[in-house]
């Protein structure tokens, strides 16, 4: 999400919009900065909102999200959210005079319990939604909301240079072929399922890089060495992703829940075909058999044996990464996603100014291309 939103901040100011794009659910500050300075990204880190469902939490989350409308006074606010939860007290608070609201939801699932009579009513106080691809307008489903409120913008990436391209065929001399997982360490990125799948692979000459972080790593190590002793590598978060992917062969996301997954798209620039759980929004990323594998999500024996195909047959696996840079170039691109957005702006002040109810743009429903 972070890179979707650094990416729509340089590209609006491009095309002369005033933007102010402010962090404030971030993690470790550090961290946070350390990634924000390796990319030279002009976003900011504003006041760092309380999590949780706790009346206190809500209220101190109003009041530090108003004092950024207030400081800002901007004519259209984009908040983009990565679980299903759109909080009332969110919404209210970034609602203030005529300001129009766009929301961004980056996943597929809906909200549940108290959490969804919360969504119900936050959602009450948004123009526009917008998800990262048709299955993720999914999480919309139930709660009252008029179809044409509803878009799909598709993420997008920039395609590295053409002697970057990494052909997913190995390097010169290695014997090993290389799997990556660039993803969050939670519950619903499901790592577990493929470090299950990496130890019925004891046999191939394969090893796995996990990229990424979270609450789950101690976990997931320990049971990295009981299954696969030796064979995967946690290496935290890192910043050179360029380096990343040319270390890694597949790409690989045992998730459970998607909105549109970037670093597929990433891994797809560079040459690099996926193995991935079938799930809205990952199988609009990855065509089976063209781009990439599908399996059906929570199948250690069906991730397995994909990663298994591909690790003995690295012609197909080079095949595969054609197709799925060629996808990406044509499909995928970072100014087309920026343009999605651009028009739906666009479409908000229309309405701004005019006072009247927002009507759908010409072609601003469905996914931008």
């Amino acid at each position: 999400m972070r890179e979707v939103v650094d990416a729509l901040d340089s590209g609006l100011r491009e095309r002369g919009w005033s933007v102010e794009s402010v962090f404030v659910e971030c993690g470790h500050p550090l961290e946070f900065e350390a990634w924000r300075s390796g990319r030279g990204s002009r976003t900011s880190l504003g006041p760092r909102v309380p999590l949780g469902m706790g009346p206190w939490n809500w209220l101190r989350r109003f009041w530090l999200l108003r004092g950024l409308v207030r400081r800002y006074r901007p004519d259209i606010v984009s908040v983009h959210f990565s679980s299903p939860h759109i909080p009332a007290w969110d919404t209210l608070a970034l609602r203030r005079g005529n300001t129009q609201l766009v929301a961004t939801m980056h996943g597929s699932h809906q909200a549940k319990g108290r959490v969804r009579l919360s969504t119900l009513l936050g959602v009450r106080f948004v123009d526009l939604f917008t998800a990262p691809s048709v299955g993720a307008t999914r999480a919309f489903d139930g709660l009252g909301l008029p179809a044409e409120r509803i878009r799909s913008v598709r993420n997008g990436t920039v395609p590295p240079p053409a002697n970057a391209v990494t052909r997913a065929a190995g390097g010169p001399g290695r014997t090993t072929t290389v799997v990556g997982c660039v993803t969050r360490l939670v519950p619903e990125k499901h790592v577990e399922k493929l470090i299950q799948a990496m130890g019925l692979l004891n046999g191939e000459a394969v090893e796995l890089v996990v990229v990424g972080d979270g609450p789950l790593r101690n976990a997931l190590e320990e049971q990295a060495t009981a299954l696969a002793p030796g064979r995967v590598t946690f290496s935290g978060w890192q910043y050179d992703m360029d380096e990343v992917y040319d270390r890694i062969d597949i790409l690989a996301l045992s998730s459970l829940l998607e909105g549109l997954p970037l670093v597929v798209l990433e891994a797809a620039a560079r040459g690099i075909p996926a193995v991935a759980t079938d799930i809205p929004g990952t199988n609009e990323a990855v065509v089976d058999g063209v781009t990439g594998l599908l399996v059906p999500r929570n199948d250690a024996d069906a991730l397995a044996g994909a990663i298994r195909r591909l690790v003995r047959d690295s012609s197909l696996r080079g095949r595969l990464g054609d197709a799925a840079r060629e996808r990406v170039l044509r499909d995928f691109g970072q100014q087309a996603m920026v343009d999605g957005y651009d028009a739906l702006f666009r479409e908000a002040l229309r309405a701004r100014r005019s006072g009247r109810p927002k009507e759908p743009a010409p072609n601003s429903s469905g996914a931008h291309r």
